[in-house]
């Protein structure tokens, strides 16, 4: 016979802890899970010992600490889980949280049922009550910058779960995706797109004050292609900004100083984008046309010598396609032996791959010659967008400029101090 001990032997008591009604009769706490239900009702059980060992702040508000370690062990479950537990509490308004910093627990202010506005509380997944649900974050617009959607691509298998029996999500990589271009139509142009990701890509320090450079993410070392790092120099009577290798900064002396001053930099850019916005202005035909000439003999010469090389291509593809034809027949009528059609038909087959990935290569190196003029239009309508600029922001750097590369500056006999400041212009390049 087992030792069972039931109800109604009194010799051994109980603890229990209290669940106010009140949780699951009011509307207003009837969405919370019934985790959150448990930790108030023990929350309001140390209560009593915050109660009795005086507690309280100044306004005589009695506290109480419990670290989500000791909420993960009273619910069994994850620290997230955990984490999301109180925070249903503190949107039901059943308690107020005060983060002391520092690495010090937080506090937490229980309030009383009649404390709590009779609101109607919706949980969300996380706990989030609807005004909150639907917020703006950082992260939800970041997403949204880098949904190919709108750019009309369709992206796949993005994530899976880890097995059959844990249903919990996991990033792919992006070598695993799988990509569908142009499945709907576009709302947003994919020239937009691409310069919204390498902004994105380029990270961009705020300064003490708050502000960020306008040169930020578009000044790079010619030598080794870091970005320049912003400082200030406070020490000169007059103090005054500069860049300098980011590389060269880190003390490995990896790379050279690329030092250049602040105001030099900023007065170059602008001097060169109100000369380019004169001529845009005054004529915009006769610019075009010196854009393309810049480089004009180059190209036309590229051209002739990829479209020959394209005739031929071509040309041999086709004697190829009948040659394998021919061989056929001959095997078919039985003037070759199978050994010969074998080899012959893996040389052929072979020339062929490599006709056709070089004809691939010829049609996209003479589109890509023909976008130039193209992206020479779109840069010029720019140009003519921003009439006469007399300052500079970080739009119109973003929006005509690729990038800004620096030279080691040159020191002659006398002293004198040259630097080569290379602009690479969105669209078209440098084109001086």
């Amino acid at each position: 016979m087992t030792n069972t001990i039931y109800i109604h032997q009194p010799e051994k008591a109980f603890s229990f802890t209290r669940l106010p009604n009140f949780l699951f009769e009011a509307p207003t706490f009837k969405p919370l899970s019934n985790e959150a239900k448990v930790l108030y009702a023990f929350i309001l059980r140390r209560t009593e010992l915050s109660r009795k060992n005086g507690w309280a702040d100044d306004c005589g508000r009695i506290y109480l600490y419990y670290p989500i370690c000791e909420v993960v062990d009273l619910l069994h479950c994850g620290r997230q889980k955990a984490v999301n537990t109180l925070r249903e509490l503190q949107y039901a308004g059943l308690v107020e949280i005060q983060k002391q910093g520092c690495g010090k627990p937080n506090r937490i202010f229980p309030k009383s049922y009649e404390a709590v506005p009779n609101t109607d509380f919706k949980k969300s997944g996380s706990g989030t009550p609807e005004e909150k649900a639907y917020a703006w974050t950082i992260a939800q617009v970041k997403s949204i910058l880098k949904e190919e959607t709108y750019i009309g691509h369709s992206v796949h298998n993005k994530q899976t779960n880890i097995s059959f029996k844990n249903k919990k999500k996991v990033r792919k990589p992006k070598e695993e995706w799988y990509r569908v271009e142009n499945t709907h139509e576009a709302i947003i142009s994919e020239d937009v797109f691409r310069q919204v990701q390498e902004q994105i890509c380029n990270r961009r320090r705020r300064q003490k004050n708050g502000t960020t450079q306008i040169f930020s993410g578009l000044v790079k070392c010619a030598d080794c292609g870091w970005s320049l790092a912003y400082g200030m120099n406070s020490q000169n009577k007059n103090p005054y900004a500069h860049y300098h290798c980011s590389k060269y900064g880190q003390g490995l002396h990896q790379c050279s100083m690329h030092y250049i001053r602040y105001d030099v930099l900023y007065a170059y850019v602008l001097s060169r984008l109100q000369y380019w916005s004169v001529l845009a202005q005054q004529d915009g035909d006769k610019l075009l046309k010196r854009l393309l000439n810049a480089s004009d003999k180059e190209r036309n010469t590229a051209r002739k010598r990829q479209t020959a090389e394209l005739k031929k291509a071509e040309k041999r593809k086709a004697e190829v396609d009948t040659l394998f034809a021919k061989m056929y027949e001959d095997w078919s009528a039985g003037r070759i032996t199978e050994y010969n059609f074998n080899m012959l038909s893996e040389k052929y087959q072979g020339e062929q791959r490599e006709l056709d990935a070089k004809i691939e290569r010829l049609h996209e190196a003479m589109e890509a010659a023909a976008q130039t003029a193209v992206d020479a239009e779109k840069w010029i309508g720019l140009m003519k967008q921003y009439v006469n600029p007399t300052e500079l922001t970080a739009e119109l750097l973003n929006t005509l400029i690729e990038k800004i590369l620096i030279h080691e500056a040159v020191k002659s006999e006398d002293g004198s101090r040259e630097q080569e400041v290379e602009i690479f212009y969105r669209f078209i390049g440098k084109i001086e």
